[in-house]
């Protein structure tokens, strides 16, 4: 019975925009659960409706975490390990050392919600091109889309501008510097 209620409410967000063509209802249904997982600030949800490209973003970051606390492990003495490791953000990967539980700890919980302005919860139109789309609410915002290797509309929320966050750039930062460091270190002078 929830899930019924959650599916009537979620085709109430999506407008009358889509009404008819099956993309377009599916973009809606995608861009609706987007809202939904983000009222609930549940990450998990958030991460299984982000896109393929954003995935990679974050498990090839992730991958890089786990190389550089490899190096520092293998090439640095054990009591300037834990500093080294600390620079890298390696904590942010719990024990998998995956890009979903960098997702989880690089996006605020605390932070995430769905908007406040209802009519940023309703679709306007959607643009489709190809395998991208862009969705349009009716207060002006937009959001980008993309089908996934399965076939659904991922969004590409938390893609557009994690680059740029301070914290993102600083881990870039430290991880080119930790491998430069250690490779003097151990004597390779690259």
């Amino acid at each position: 019975m929830k899930i019924k209620l959650q599916v009537v409410l979620v085709l109430a967000l999506m407008g009358l925009s889509c009404k008819g063509d099956p993309i377009q209802e599916e973009i809606g249904l995608a861009f609706s659960e987007v809202i939904v997982a983000l009222d609930r600030g549940e990450l998990n949800q958030l991460w299984e409706l982000t896109d393929d490209d954003t995935k990679a973003h974050f498990e090839g970051l992730a991958k890089q975490i786990m190389d550089a606390d490899k190096l520092i492990t293998d090439s640095l003495p054990a009591d300037q390990q834990p500093e080294y490791k600390a620079a890298i953000g390696r904590e942010l990967l719990g024990k998998s050392g995956g890009g979903r539980e960098l997702f989880a700890a690089v996006v605020d919980r605390a932070k995430i919600k769905g908007p406040d302005d209802p009519r940023a919860r309703k679709v306007k139109m959607i643009e489709v091109t190809g395998d991208r789309a862009i969705l349009e609410t009716e207060s002006g915002d937009k959001m980008v889309f993309s089908k996934a290797k399965d076939g659904a509309w991922r969004s590409k929320l938390f893609l557009n501008g994690i680059n740029e966050l301070p914290g993102m750039v600083t881990l870039k930062d430290n991880l080119e510097t930790v491998r430069h460091n250690v490779s003097v270190l151990v004597g390779d002078g690259t």
